[in-house]
């Protein structure tokens, strides 16, 4: 029997019981909550909060706030510290399970089968919430993203603070200097206390192990959640290890990727040739482009790009070419993704019009990635400055204690069907103290 279930008590008192009951969430629910913040570390790295309901207010920093020297009774007119007041939607997360051959108060085998699809079901829910704190993308971020995601950690940095916050690794190998960059660039004073780690793949970390043997820094690990989880350290911060940051060898990507020339009147340049790159974020991160189109448009119009769907994407990067040159830079995050009135996915994205090409419009601090690259976050995990998850509703936004519900649904002769729900969604707090860094290779 799976460990999921302990001594198998709850799940067998469902399924052998004389009135042949339905298995209860109530009873579940805690069960499948326990299990899920085991699966996924980045549930206890990063706090739960109580979410006042399915529709969230918090205030978000959007600069550092600095002192400065003035007159006595001169007016505020040189301050610097800017908020805004944020809400955020909690998004839907589900899963569904099937076990066929299925028949009420039977076998242990019918038992297993259960409790493996459920297993499997809550690690789905922990694949999209990992891949949601990194790379997820609503349409709250100055991006076109997708309403159906909440926005995740990347999102966050590269809309507010890339300038300052986002390093770039040359497409080199790794070094210690670049990590302690990446804690320079959050080090603001008062949240020296603040929890942070490193998010980095698991081939990084070994070479970052090695680094640190090189200089003779003691490599300690800290032992996380009740030693449940030992993350190593650099720094004294933990090291979670997570392939979502190191692109797929030979990913398969859009294809017949092309650019021309649209109807509409923008702010383009004449006669300047644009070059397009499109990159698909997979459950493996944000992958190489393995296309490019470029278009020359004859007077100032707008560009019409399309291409084939990358079946793995989850959303996609779109990149432009600048008229003055220098590499491919963000453009825009847009789904993978169409959907219908109701929110079911129906379909695939296949194009993009651009009609923008103002100065603002791209992110110069943001190129694409090249075959080899990986990229490493850090991020501060204080509820207070950083980032937490919102959650703990239910659909009618009341406060529930479990994170996810099991949802029994309509069973067929043969067949169990059940669904896994969670309201959940994150806030950044202040981008400023998150840095990533791009453009770097093991080797």
């Amino acid at each position: 029997m799976p460990k999921l279930f302990g001594e198998e008590t709850i799940l067998r008192k469902a399924l052998t019981s004389v009135d042949t009951a339905d298995l209860r969430s109530e009873d579940l629910d805690p069960v499948l909550h326990e299990e899920l913040v085991e699966k996924q570390p980045l549930l206890s790295l990063f706090d739960v909060e109580q979410a006042q309901g399915k529709v969230h207010e918090y205030r978000k920093i959007v600069s550092h706030p600095k002192g400065w020297f003035e007159g006595e009774s001169t007016p505020a007119n040189a301050r610097k510290g800017t908020y805004t007041r944020e809400t955020v939607q909690l998004k839907i997360l589900r899963n569904w399970g099937e076990v066929t051959g299925f028949s009420q108060a039977v076998t242990a085998k019918d038992l297993d089968a259960l409790a493996l699809e459920i297993d499997l079901s809550l690690q789905g829910l922990s694949d999209i919430i990992e891949w949601s704190t990194l790379y997820g993308t609503a349409d709250d971020q100055g991006f076109t993203g997708d309403p159906y995601m909440y926005s995740g950690i990347l999102a966050s940095i590269y809309n507010n603070v890339a300038s300052t916050n986002v390093i770039d690794g040359g497409g080199d190998k790794i070094t210690l200097a670049e990590l302690d960059a990446l804690i320079d660039a959050i080090d603001y004073r008062g949240t020296d206390g603040d929890p942070k780690f490193f998010i980095m793949a698991g081939n990084m970390k070994q070479v970052v192990d090695g680094l640190q043997t090189q200089v003779q820094m003691n490599i300690e690990s800290a032992e996380l959640f009740d030693g449940k989880v030992t993350m190593g350290t650099y720094d004294g911060l933990p090291i979670f290890k997570t392939n979502m940051v190191k692109p797929a060898t030979g990913a398969t990507g859009v294809t017949d990727l092309a650019a021309a020339e649209g109807s509409d009147v923008s702010s383009g340049a004449t006669n300047t040739e644009y070059g397009y790159r499109v990159s698909s974020i997979t459950f493996e991160g944000e992958q190489v482009a393995v296309a490019e189109a470029t278009v020359t448009p004859t007077a100032d119009y707008d560009v019409d790009l399309t291409w084939t769907a990358d079946p793995d994407a989850y959303a996609y990067m779109i990149w432009r070419e600048p008229a003055t040159g220098g590499g491919h830079v963000l453009r825009d995050i847009i789904p993978a993704f169409t959907y219908d009135a109701a929110g079911t996915v129906n379909g695939s994205v296949e194009s993009y019009n651009d009609a923008d090409f103002s100065a603002g419009s791209v992110n110069e601090n943001i190129q694409c990635l090249e075959a080899g690259e990986q990229i490493i976050i850090l991020a501060n995990a204080s509820n207070r400055n950083g980032a937490s998850y919102l959650g703990l509703v239910d659909s009618m936004g009341q406060q529930i204690e479990s994170m996810v519900s099991y949802v029994p649904l309509a069973r067929t002769k043969d067949s169990y069907d059940f669904m896994l729900k969670s309201y959940l969604c994150m806030k950044v707090v202040n981008p400023l103290l998150f840095a990533v860094l791009r453009h770097v290779k093991t080797a």
